[in-house]
Order: C-alpha cells, then sequence, then structure tokens
C-alpha cells in the first residue's frame, strides 16, 4: 500500500511539473520538449532537476528591489548620445548595440585601455588606482579571496575610506562568503565603506527551495573616480 501510493504520489508530481514546464512563458520550444523528457524519463530526479534548475527564480524579494532600482534608473536622463562614435570599427558596431540593448548605454570616444600581463600586475593597477582616488571607489566582484592579493586591496580601500573618500564594495553571497563572514568585512562597515551582499544566503538549504543557488552576480567591476575602471 505505501509503496503503490509513493508511486501514485510521484505520477501526480511528474504530471504537475510537466505542465509546469510546458506552460512556462517564454521558453523555446526546445527546451519545453527537452524538460518534458527527462521529467518523463528519469523518476525522481527529473522532477528535482526542474525545480532546481528549469527556472529563472532569483526570489520575490530579490525580485522586487531589482525592479525598484531598474525604475529609478530608467527614471534618469541618458548617460550617452544616441548612436555610436564614427571611428568605431564596424566589425565591433553589433557587439555594442546588442550591449545597449540590454542595459541602454552607448559607446563613447576618448576612452583608453591598457591589458596588464598577469594578475599581479592588474592588482597593483587597482591599488595604485584606489590609493589615487580623491571622490569615490566602487568596487564589486563574485570571488574576493583573503589572500594576498585580496588583502592588499581591503587594505587600500580602507585607506581611501581614512582620506573621506567614498567607498562602497558589493560582494556575491556565494562565491565570497567566506568574507562576507569575516572581520575584515565588518571593519570595512566600521571605517565607513559601505558594503553590501547580493543574493545574501544565510540558510543555503532553505534558500533552494525559494531561488535557484546557481544564479550569482558573477561580475567583477571596479570604477574609481568616475574615470577610471
Amino acid at each position: 500500500m505505501t509503496f503503490s501510493f509513493g508511486v501514485l504520489l510521484h505520477l501526480v508530481l511528474q504530471l504537475l511539473t510537466a505542465l509546469r514546464a510546458l506552460t512556462k512563458r517564454d521558453r523555446a520550444p526546445a527546451a519545453r520538449a527537452a524538460w518534458l523528457l527527462l521529467i518523463a524519463s528519469v523518476p525522481v530526479a527529473g522532477v528535482v532537476l526542474y525545480y532546481l534548475f528549469g527556472e529563472t527564480n532569483i526570489g520575490n524579494r530579490t525580485r522586487r528591489r531589482m525592479r525598484e532600482v531598474s525604475d529609478r534608473l530608467a527614471a534618469r536622463p541618458p548617460a550617452a548620445p544616441a548612436g555610436a562614435p564614427a571611428d568605431l570599427p564596424v566589425a565591433l558596431r553589433p557587439v555594442f548595440r546588442r550591449a545597449a540593448s540590454v542595459n541602454g548605454f552607448v559607446p563613447v570616444a576618448g576612452n583608453a585601455a591598457t591589458l596588464p600581463s598577469d594578475e599581479a600586475a592588474a592588482i597593483d593597477a587597482l591599488v595604485a588606482d584606489i590609493d589615487a582616488a580623491r571622490d569615490h571607489v566602487h568596487l564589486l566582484f563574485y570571488i574576493w579571496l583573503q589572500d594576498g592579493n585580496g588583502l592588499r586591496v581591503l587594505d587600500a580601500i580602507q585607506r581611501a575610506a581614512a582620506r573621506g573618500v567614498a567607498c562602497r564594495v558589493l560582494i556575491d553571497g556565494l562565491g565570497s562568503r567566506a568574507l562576507a563572514r569575516s572581520a575584515r568585512w565588518t571593519a570595512l562597515g566600521a571605517c565607513g565603506v559601505q558594503t553590501a551582499i547580493t543574493f545574501k544566503m544565510r540558510w543555503l538549504l532553505a534558500h533552494v527551495f525559494f531561488a535557484r543557488v546557481d544564479l550569482r552576480n558573477h561580475r567583477k567591476i571596479a570604477v574609481i573616480d568616475g574615470r577610471t575602471g
């Protein structure tokens, strides 16, 4: 009797999950067919895999906050004129048009880029730029370790904050979870640095039931005085 009830329960879950996968909006037909095949052919695991990875779910609270921020950004005046610089290579224009369709920003002239020779050179340049900052330092990283390079950047941020520079640091709740729980993270806030954790997870197992764990903020961004990035 127990076995029969378990089979019946699984069949009901399979049916409900298949209907959810089939009726999900904005999904390609090939993706619908692939999920239906997986749910039907792999008992139990197919249902579990769908709820873990089948939908883009970052949680209602995070989605609401992202919508509020997007609405505020949309109300601001455009950061750059329409179009693209005339000297932008033709081969690169589709790439920038695609980026502009997502974030609303178009490329402008007057920029220069330098490629560091290795990681050490990149960190040296970042630390030097933070030490030269006079107005603000904005940093966003997915993985921030408390190793030699990670601590060097933390020290530079604290020095900048001590000079009165507005410092803001954003890290990912999973990729930088060790830093987020450390004394150094607390010390940043204590010295005046504005800190925040994106996609914060207090209880990993509980988080799985309400949002996808694998959807992270993988950005690596540094903006210093609005001139260096």
